[in-house]
C-alpha cells in the first residue's frame, strides 16, 4: 500500500489519528485529543513577513496593533500558537476587524506578497518565497514565535508501514536552513 499524505490543520489531523483514519500525523499546535499521544519532533519558529514593497513600519511588537495581521483559520495549530503569543505579549486579545483569515499557508504567503498585511509563517515554509523575492522578513522585529512540531500518534502501537516511516523520520529529522 502506498504512503498517502493528507494536509489539514491541527484539529483535523488529531481527529483523523483519534478515529484511526490516519495512522500518524504531524501537528504544531497546543491541542490535545483523546486516544492520541503527542511526541516532540522538531523545533520551529514563526517569523514576521511582509511584501517586498511594504511601507509598514514594524520594529516592535506594539507596532502589530496598527497593522493588518494575516491569520490561519480557527482549528489551525499555527493560529493557536500565534494567538497565544500575541495575547502573552499584550498586543491583541483577539483578531481585529482589519485582520484577514485564510485557510492555508500558501494563501497567506500570496496575500502577504500582494501587500495585504503582515503574517507570521514557519521558517520551514518560506525558503522558496524568500529566494524568489515574493516576501521579505521583517528586519529587527523584537518578536519571534517559537514552537515545536509534534507527532500525533495513536495510543496503541503503530502498524508496520507507519512504524517504519516514523522510525525513518525520527532518525532523519529535517535541518533548518
Amino acid at each position: 500500500m502506498p504512503i498517502v499524505l493528507d494536509v489539514g490543520n491541527t484539529e483535523a489531523v488529531l481527529a483523523a489519528v483519534a478515529s484511526a483514519r490516519t495512522p500518524l500525523g504531524l501537528v504544531e499546535g497546543h491541542a490535545r485529543a483523546s486516544g492520541v499521544r503527542l511526541e516532540p519532533f522538531v523545533d520551529d519558529e514563526m517569523v514576521a513577513i511582509v511584501a517586498p514593497n511594504s511601507r509598514a513600519r514594524l520594529r516592535t511588537v506594539a507596532d502589530l496593533a496598527k497593522l493588518p495581521v494575516l491569520y490561519r483559520e480557527p482549528g489551525s495549530g499555527t493560529r493557536a500558537v500565534l494567538d497565544r503569543a500575541l495575547r502573552n505579549a499584550n498586543v491583541r486579545k483577539k483578531p481585529l476587524p482589519m485582520d484577514i483569515e485564510l485557510g492555508s499557508n500558501e494563501a497567506i504567503l500570496g496575500a502577504v506578497a500582494a501587500g495585504l498585511g503582515v503574517a507570521f509563517v514557519a521558517r520551514w515554509a518560506l525558503r522558496a518565497h524568500l529566494a524568489a523575492g515574493r516576501v521579505v522578513l521583517v528586519p529587527g522585529l523584537d518578536f519571534v514565535v517559537r514552537r515545536t512540531f509534534h507527532w500525533a500518534l495513536p495510543a496503541g502501537a503503530l502498524g508496520s508501514a507507519a512504524a517504519r516511516f516514523f522510525e525513518f523520520a525520527q532518525r532523519n529529522p529535517p535541518v533548518m536552513a
